[in-house]
């Protein structure tokens, strides 16, 4: 079983499933993957791999730093303007998920990457997504919940329909009578 010097984490895919049924294990697809110590190279390094993509070379920086927990120097990170609204979002949502810090750090990072304009954007997705989750687990705990189902909610954007069905949850005889609200 080969790892990576700093990570305890096998490089071979089957190694990920040590835990389960031998039954299973010959349906598990066989082969080793590269398993990349972003902390280990140089912002120079990762800026010659990613020269010709902004995003993916703005992903591994901040990739690195949050590995290296180096807030400082994530708040450093050159600006994100050159990225489309979507790229500088998926980044943020990065960010917020994977940093440790209170609500004021994170609100200094974004402004200081140049994506102030997207607060708004980023919290409405946000509480989409918050809306979405509480509709799967209410529906999950009442009635159970295929994964087509998961997905189906999950590609609801109107937070009508989203509010809707929570509320349809409480009363409702079957997972349909609440999915059917959702118009999809």
């Amino acid at each position: 079983m080969r790892t990576s010097n700093n990570w305890n984490v096998t490089t071979h895919f089957q190694g990920q499933f040590d835990s389960l049924n031998e039954s299973i294990k010959p349906y598990i697809p066989e082969f080793n993957y590269v398993l990349v110590d972003l902390t280990k190279l140089s912002n120079e390094e990762i800026e010659e791999k990613a020269k010709t993509t902004p995003f993916l070379y703005k992903s591994l920086q901040l990739m690195k730093l949050v590995a290296m927990r180096d807030i400082e120097n994530i708040k450093g990170v050159a600006v994100i303007a050159e990225l489309s609204k979507e790229e500088k979002i998926i980044l943020l949502l990065y960010l917020y998920y994977t940093l440790d810090v209170d609500q004021d750090t994170m609100q200094r990072i974004v402004k200081e990457l140049g994506g102030e304009e997207l607060m708004p954007s980023l919290a409405e997705k946000l509480i989409k997504q918050g809306k979405q989750d509480l509709l799967i687990k209410q529906l999950r705990r009442k009635f159970g919940l295929s994964s087509s189902d998961e997905k189906m909610i999950r590609s609801v954007t109107d937070e009508s329909k989203l509010d809707a069905a929570a509320e349809a949850v409480l009363d409702a005889k079957s997972k349909d009578e609440v999915l059917k609200l959702l118009g999809q």
